[in-house]
């Protein structure tokens, strides 16, 4: 999937045929998780265009596909996407499929489904009946009914939202944040599901704090993957810097690239925002962000932040990119922005960069280049 993904990036319309002929392939050959996988990137290049290949994988008895499909279906943004559904609903036979669909807009809450929802709870088979009823409460804001897969009476997938939003609901009624984390950290202990663990620990994240982050690290190592991925962007989006040096070390050493670059640039967005790392700490971090990253977008990315932090130093640091052909523009530009607000006497100290930069080709970075010296 990471030779699919990358092809996406450079030839999209190539990425998505390649992409389909994957997932027909792996589904027609009842290999759930790689098609999977390929449903994952499909969306992720096609958006609505892929509905109905997640329509299909709904439909397969594989419970890896299902569930990502359930969760790719469900986390789709749009109100087309919601009328698709619903056009499905209002037109498919198939009652059990029917109940899946009602607990997917369900789990959307998109209030555009409600009129469908509220038809099929006259629906005459039972399944359908309760999926609306769930559906109905959940699109009303009332308490939801368990979600339950009537043709395994097993939980589905499609659960995480429900989990997600009780704990919410029982997290703001502790005003104490220790006492918060602690209700996580049993639920968390109790949770057997990869996707019970992931929700639980994207709240962790929200909470941040030591015993939550000493869970979250801990996650990282876990056998699944799916729980790893969830650690990884819990860490992602701490509340402070201190879970950088972890996701640099998943983008050192994951052998999955999406893992790796969620991480890279997980790590390069918590020095961007946490205000209390000083100046010379991010740098820090971010020459080992240009270390470690080995494609020039997220090389980019970090000189892009670079340029937020107005000294000397910085402005050495991005003149080092500057011979590189795949950063020189973006080099040169996050220079140019740290001269401009330094002293005269810092920005004299910067001559020579400015003089090299006054050498490109682009004439926009020449001229300012020479206009910051002075001539």
């Amino acid at each position: 999937m990471i030779f699919i993904d990358r092809i996406g990036r450079d030839d999209p319309e190539a990425g998505i045929n390649l992409s389909r002929e994957f997932f027909r392939r792996a589904y027609l050959d009842q290999r759930g998780q790689a098609a999977a996988g390929a449903l994952r990137v499909l969306a992720d290049l096609q958006g609505p265009d892929a509905l109905d290949q997640i329509g299909a994988a709904l439909q397969s008895h594989d419970p890896d596909l299902r569930a990502a499909a359930l969760e790719i279906a469900a986390r789709m943004p749009g109100q087309d996407v919601t009328r698709y559904w619903v056009e499905i609903v209002n037109n498919l036979e198939e009652a059990e499929l029917r109940a899946t669909i009602l607990h997917l807009l369900a789990a959307r809450g998109d209030r555009l489904a409600l009129a469908c929802v509220e038809r099929s709870q006259r629906d005459p088979d039972p399944a359908v009946r309760q999926a609306a009823a769930h559906a109905a409460s959940r699109l009303h804001g009332e308490t939801a009914i368990a979600l339950v897969d009537q043709a395994g009476a097993t939980e589905i997938p499609i659960t995480q939202p429900d989990l997600e939003q009780t704990l919410s609901a029982r997290l703001q009624t502790e005003p104490d944040p220790e006492r918060r984390t602690v209700v996580l950290l049993d639920e968390l202990a109790r949770a057997t599901q990869p996707g019970e663990k992931g929700t639980i620990l994207g709240l962790l994240a929200r909470e941040g704090g030591d015993a939550a982050l000493s869970a979250v690290r801990g996650a990282l190592i876990d056998p699944d993957p799916a729980v790893r991925e969830a650690a990884t962007r819990a860490l992602a989006e701490w509340p402070d810097a201190r879970p950088t040096p972890d996701l640099l070390a998943v983008a050192r050493g994951e052998d999955e690239e999406r893992l790796r670059l969620i991480a890279l640039r997980g790590a390069v967005r918590l020095v961007d925002r946490d205000p209390r790392l000083p100046a010379a700490s991010k740098l820090a971090w971010y020459d080992e962000g240009m270390r470690i990253a080995w494609r020039a977008e997220e090389r980019h990315q970090i000189l892009a932040s670079m340029q937020q932090v107005k000294d000397l130093a910085a402005l050495r640091r991005t003149a080092q990119w500057l011979d590189d052909p795949a950063t020189a523009t973006q080099a040169a530009t996050a220079a140019l922005r740290i001269a401009a607000e330094l002293s005269p006497s810092e920005r004299a100290e910067a001559r020579q960069t400015l003089e090299r930069i006054a050498r490109m080709e682009d004439p926009e970075l020449r001229r300012e280049a020479l206009r910051l010296q002075g001539r």
